[in-house]
C-alpha cells in the first residue's frame, strides 16, 4: 500500500511537473504572440502614417499646382495689360509729338530747310 501510495504521489508530482512545463510553454508562446501582434500593429500604422503622409504631399502639390497656375495667369495678364499701356502711351506719345512739331513749326520757332 505504502508503494501504491508512492505511485500515486510519484504520478502526481510528474503530472504537476507536466502542467508547469505546459503553463511555461503558453506562457512563452502567448508572449510570443503579443509580440508578433504588436509588431504588426506598429507595421500596419506605420504603412497608415506613411499613406497619409503620401496624400497631404499630394495634396500639397495639387494645392502648389493650382497656385503657381493661378500666378501664372496673373501674371500673364500683367504682361499683356503692360503691353497695352506700353502700346497706349506710345500712340500718346507719338501724338504729343505730332502736336508739339506742330505747333512749333507754326510758330515759327523751328524751320525746315
Amino acid at each position: 500500500m505504502a508503494e501504491q501510495q508512492a505511485d500515486i504521489l510519484r504520478k502526481i508530482h510528474e503530472t504537476e511537473h507536466k502542467a508547469e512545463q505546459a503553463l511555461r510553454k503558453a506562457q512563452v508562446e502567448a508572449q510570443s504572440m503579443r509580440e508578433q501582434a504588436r509588431a504588426k500593429a506598429e507595421e500596419i500604422i506605420k504603412a497608415r502614417e506613411n499613406e497619409l503622409a503620401d496624400r497631404r504631399r499630394m495634396k500639397r502639390e495639387r494645392e502648389l499646382e493650382a497656385i503657381e497656375k493661378e500666378a501664372q495667369a496673373l501674371l500673364s495678364e500683367a504682361r499683356e495689360q503692360a503691353e497695352r499701356m506700353t502700346r497706349l502711351r506710345r500712340l500718346e506719345i507719338d501724338h504729343v509729338a505730332d502736336r508739339l512739331l506742330e505747333q512749333l513749326l507754326h510758330s515759327g520757332v523751328l524751320r525746315i530747310r
